[in-house]
Formats: structure tokens, C-alpha cells, sequence
């Protein structure tokens, strides 16, 4: 009864002396007209509302920045928080982004993508968006009320939304309020379990959790939280090879994978006959370093290219990592295995005997090799090609092959033919040549299976 009452209290409130009306501030980057790489917080006030762009979840080094394109640009994983000063609650916000492809529906609150004119449920003094690929704004728009004196803000809910085997829950209010909680989804009440704030506890199994903080006889609006127990699926780097689709939570085993190329933070790993892209990834591999062990990471398919992505749970504690100075064997192909049969995704190979060639489109050069038959995009590395397109010369190109809806590669380097031919070899096998795996690395006389020695594979059983 005496919820009702208050609440009938608090809506006479309201009508009367409560939320003033609606105001606004505006944050404009459409006049920029220089790039601005900022390696911290970016963080704009205008009272009562303050905007703080950060690195959030992303693993490279990319934060969000002022650019010559009139806006203000946020990368995947990268986070925006709202806040409002003490007195004061957003209600409502409208982005204007720099087209149709970078609007607001890059942005999740709560796990949930948000629209270019977003209204709160509720009226909040704090909300964190993040991003769920590159977005970029013009113009941020964001609403705000005062807020009644009766006003308990909502508690927040913090533990690993994901989690393994168990999680910490943390539920936090403001300065003396009191905490109740449920942890079935159904909206708490003051007969729910309680606490003071902040109030912990574990849970061992996946669960949503909602709360309330009270104070004075006043209750906040209820704060909600989704947690998922997870589990790994164990899986090697042929077995991603039979997806059809993106898979989280995999366990990803490696043995003696070679690093066979490294991009920034984007590296290749062989492993066997197949190879992987681990993605912007934060694991400390190194070109050439032998990896074996398990990894936990997620899987996705992006423009038709496998790729590991890390995640909440990616680490080295399963994996050991061996420097090596052994340099990875590139794979002999051909364009047309590339091209149209799509082999060696992901692997540093070798084309040999084709010549370079470029097309402008627009203000950008694209350059190519070509067999005479079949031709393939050379993309990511135009300084290593540049130099040698449109010539006569027939090349030999090192690179990693790459997907962007369809076939490409990464040129890592070029080199001319020897120009040998008709060379003769003795017929005796020369066994004590060095022998390899289809790793490139090297291995001894015992190794079984697949092995390379004198230049050609052959299987020792």
C-alpha cells in the first residue's frame, strides 16, 4: 500500500514541481577539417552533459578521433559514455552520422543496438554505448531533465557477463541506499533479497539479474543484467574449415602451428595443411614463432575470410609460444588455385612466373598479377608491387592469401626468376638433404606423415 501511495505521491510530484522541462545540448564535429589522432580519452563537456570517448574492448590501437570527414569516428569495440551531472537525467539522444552505413546502429546499449534517435526507457543520469563496428558522427544530440528531488537512481549491476564455471556479481548504489535483487528475472521488490550497497554474491549458473536501490522510502528504477554461463567447444584449425558459419566459444587446439606472417596485429598461423587469421588479436605472436597448446577465442567469417577473434576469455595460459629464426616455407600455387579453388586461405604462398599489372579507378591504383588465363587482386601492400607493374618481366610474388568477397593477396615481396631451365638431377635420392613438415619447420629422420626433402612431398609411414 505504501508503494502505491508513493508512487501516486512521486506522479503529483512530477505534474507539479518534478522533471523541468526538456532541455538540450548539441556536440558538432561537422566542421572539422583535420585528421586527429588522440591515443587517450576523448572527453567534450557541455553542462550539464559530458561525452567520453574511449578505447572501451578494442584490442589494436585504434581510439576514436576527430577526421577530416566532418565527424567524429568510433571503431569497433570502441565505447562512448553519456553522463549527466549530479541534479540532472538523460532522457533522450539523436545522432547524426556521416551516412546511412555509420549511424547509431553501430552502437549497443546494453547489449541491444540503439536507433539514429534513441529515448531512454527511463531516464538515466549515465549510459555506456558500445560499438559494434566503425560509426561516425556529425552531430550528437543529447536531451536531459532535471530531475525530482524523490529521485533514487537506478543501481548498477557489474560481474563477466560471460563467464566460466562461476562470476562475482557486484550491485552498486549511491551513498546509503539499500539493495534488493532477484536473480530469476522478475522485477525485485522490498520483499526481494537485500543488502546494503553494494551488496555481492556468485552465481555458478547463467541467470538474469535485476535490482533496485531504495532510500528514504523512494525506489530507484529497476537496473537489469543478463549473465551466460558458457561453455567451449574443442575444435583444430581444419575442424573452423567445416563451418558454415560464425561460432563463439570455441577452444582452439594448435600443434606446432608456424606464424608465417604478421600484420601489425593481425597474424597468420599454419598449422598442418590449414592456416587461420587471428585477428587484431592481443596474443603476443611473433613472425616465424612455433605455437602449439589451446587458445579460447570465437570464430567469424568476414567477407569470406576465417578469422579468430579474441574475446573475454583469450589468453596465453594454455599456450606456449617458441621464438624461432627459422623462417616459414612459402607454398608453391598457382593464381587458379587461389582464384577458383580456393586454396591456402590464410597461408603465405609463392606464385611464380607472373606479371604485374595496374588499372586506375577513380583516385585509386589497383594492382594485379596476372598468368595470362586467370588474375588475382594484389591489395594491402601496394609499396611491395608498385615498382614492377606493367612490365614485361615475368615475377615471383611471396604473399598471404586473403578474402574480400572474393579471392586476394597480401604481397609480401617480389622477386625475378632465376631463369634457369633445364636443369637434370641424379637419379640417386639424396637422403641426407634436410627434411621438413608442411609447417616449414624442420624435422628429423624419424618424423612420420607428410614431409618435404629434396623439394618434393612425400609421406613416411
Amino acid at each position: 500500500m505504501r508503494k502505491f501511495l508513493r508512487l501516486s505521491l512521486a506522479s503529483l510530484l512530477t505534474l507539479t514541481c518534478g522533471f523541468a522541462s526538456a532541455d538540450e545540448v548539441t556536440f558538432d564535429w561537422s566542421n572539422v577539417k583535420t585528421t586527429t589522432v588522440v591515443k587517450k580519452e576523448n572527453i567534450y563537456t557541455k553542462e550539464p552533459i559530458t561525452l567520453t570517448f574511449s578505447k572501451g574492448d578494442n584490442t589494436s590501437d585504434n581510439w576514436p578521433s576527430e577526421n577530416q570527414e566532418g565527424s567524429i569516428r568510433m571503431y569497433v569495440a570502441t565505447h562512448l559514455k553519456i553522463a549527466a551531472s549530479n541534479g540532472y537525467l538523460i532522457s533522450k539522444v539523436d545522432f547524426t552520422a556521416t551516412g546511412s552505413n555509420y549511424g547509431a546502429n553501430k552502437l549497443t546499449y546494453e547489449g541491444k543496438a540503439i536507433s539514429n534517435s534513441w529515448t531512454l526507457s527511463s531516464p538515466s543520469q549515465e549510459v555506456l554505448l558500445k560499438a559494434t563496428a566503425n560509426a561516425r558522427f556529425k552531430k550528437i544530440v543529447v536531451t536531459y531533465t532535471a530531475a525530482t528531488a524523490d529521485y533514487v537512481a537506478p543501481p548498477t549491476i557489474n560481474g563477466q557477463t560471460a563467464f566460466e564455471g562461476s562470476t562475482e556479481v557486484t550491485i552498486t548504489g549511491a551513498e546509503g541506499t539499500t539493495i534488493y535483487y532477484t536473480t530469476d528475472g522478475s522485477d525485485p521488490t522490498t520483499s526481494s533479497t537485500s543488502g546494503a550497497s553494494p551488496v555481492t554474491f556468485t552465481l555458478d549458473k547463467s541467470a538474469t539479474v535485476k535490482a533496485i536501490a531504495t532510500l528514504n522510502e523512494n525506489e530507484s528504477d529497476v537496473a537489469s543484467k543478463e549473465f551466460t554461463k558458457v561453455t567451449f567447444t574443442d575444435m583444430t584449425i581444419a575442424d573452423l574449415y567445416e563451418l558454415e558459419a560464425p561460432q563463439e566459444y570455441i577452444n582452439l587446439k594448435i600443434n606446432n602451428g608456424k606464424v608465417v606472417y604478421v600484420d601489425g596485429n593481425d597474424v597468420y598461423v599454419r598449422d598442418g595443411e590449414y592456416a587461420i587469421l587471428f585477428y587484431r588479436t592481443s596474443l603476443p605472436f611473433s613472425k616465424n614463432a612455433i605455437v602449439s597448446g589451446t587458445v579460447k577465442a570465437d570464430y567469424d567469417i568476414y567477407k569470406g575470410l576465417p578469422e579468430i577473434a579474441d574475446n573475454a576469455f583469450t589468453n596465453t595460459s594454455a599456450l606456449t609460444i617458441t621464438e624461432s629464426d627459422e623462417d616459414a616455407l612459402p607454398l608453391n600455387a598457382t593464381i587458379k588455385d587461389i582464384v577458383t579453388d580456393e586454396k591456402y586461405m590464410c597461408d603465405l604462398v609463392k606464385i611464380e612466373n607472373v606479371k604485374i599489372i595496374s588499372e586506375v579507378s577513380g583516385e585509386k591504383t589497383n594492382y594485379y598479377a596476372t598468368d595470362g588465363t586467370n588474375q588475382i587482386q594484389l591489395y594491402g601492400a601496394d609499396e611491395v608491387v608498385k615498382d614492377y607493374a606493367n612490365e614485361e618481366t615475368e615475377y615471383n610474388i611471396t604473399a598471404v592469401v586473403k578474402m574480400y568477397n572474393k579471392a586476394q593477396l597480401l604481397p609480401i615481396s617480389v622477386e625475378v626468376p632465376t631463369g634457369i631451365t633445364g636443369v637434370t638431377v641424379d637419379e640417386a635420392f639424396d637422403e641426407n638433404a634436410p627434411m621438413y613438415n608442411l609447417s616449414g619447420q624442420r624435422v628429423d629422420k624419424n618424423a612420420k606423415g607428410i614431409v618435404i626433402q629434396n623439394g618434393k612431398k612425400f609421406i613416411r609411414r
